[in-house]
Formats: C-alpha cells, structure tokens, sequence
C-alpha cells in the first residue's frame, strides 16, 4: 500500500501524467527529461544508476542482441514467462521493449533488490546476477563498475 501512495504521489507531482494499471507512463511530462530522469520520479532510483544500468545492458541500444534471448530491451530485463509473471503482478502489466516502461521497472528492481540487499552497489549487482545470485557468490565487480563507470 505504501508503495502505491508513493507512486500516485509521484503522479500527482507531474503534470499530464497518464498511467495504465500500477506502471505511470509518462507520455505527457515535459519533453526536456529524459526516460532516465521520469523514472527516478516514479521508482526513486537516480537516473544515474539507471542511466548505467541501460549502458552496462545494451550500450544504450534499445533492440540491442543480448546473449540470453530472454534478456530484452535497453535495460536487458530477463523475460522469462515467471519473472514476467511476478514483476506484472507486483507493478503492472509492461513492455520490456518499450524503453520507458523497462526503465520504469528497472527501477523498481533496483529498489526490491536495495531493500533485499541493504547496499547500493549490491543492489546493482543484482540486477545482472538476482539477489540471490548475490547472496551466494558475492557481488559481480566488473557489472558494478560498468554501470558506475557508463559515461
């Protein structure tokens, strides 16, 4: 419930704000922020990390060919029909290929897996490895400083 306050919070804070199920989509907000920047409204992850996250996944390529087939989109969101299955039940239905949508759930990713983990850079981690790949073998460097280091 908390979270849904936050995200309508959020919406009311930006103008024009139009939103399917619980994902905003931010069609109508000013055209000077970029995905990154509308994403950090809605999730609260810095448009940085995201921002890195997109750089470390695809090199900013939306229809970038990722070595998993299931990992998708800009933010190379793994698509599997279960973890579709969870991330649409907890946020809303989504389009990995939809670059602000994906953004939008990368996002809230991040958070589960800060709240999860307890650290930012473990949290970024755990976007390429899952927190529990995290939890058992330590957190992967190389990622962490890909995203960290994306400019």
């Amino acid at each position: 419930m908390k979270k849904l306050g936050f995200l309508f919070l959020a919406l009311f804070l930006i103008s024009g704000v139009k939103y399917s199920l619980k994902i905003p989509t931010l069609s109508k907000a000013p055209d000077r922020l970029s995905i990154y920047e509308k994403a950090e409204i809605v999730t609260g992850t810095s448009s940085a990390i995201l921002k890195g996250i997109a750089y470390a996944e695809s090199s900013y390529r939306a229809a970038a060919a990722h070595p998993d087939p299931l990992d998708r989109g800009l933010f190379g969101l793994h698509e599997s029909a279960a973890y579709h299955k969870e991330r649409a039940a907890k946020w809303g239905e989504y389009d990995a290929d939809n670059p602000q949508e994906a953004a939008i759930i990368a996002g809230m990713l991040f958070q589960e897996n800060l709240r999860i983990l307890g650290r930012e850079d473990l949290a970024i981690a755990a976007h390429y490895q899952g927190p529990t790949g995290v939890k058992k073998r330590g957190p992967c460097g190389w990622y962490i400083g890909r995203v960290k280091g994306y400019e």
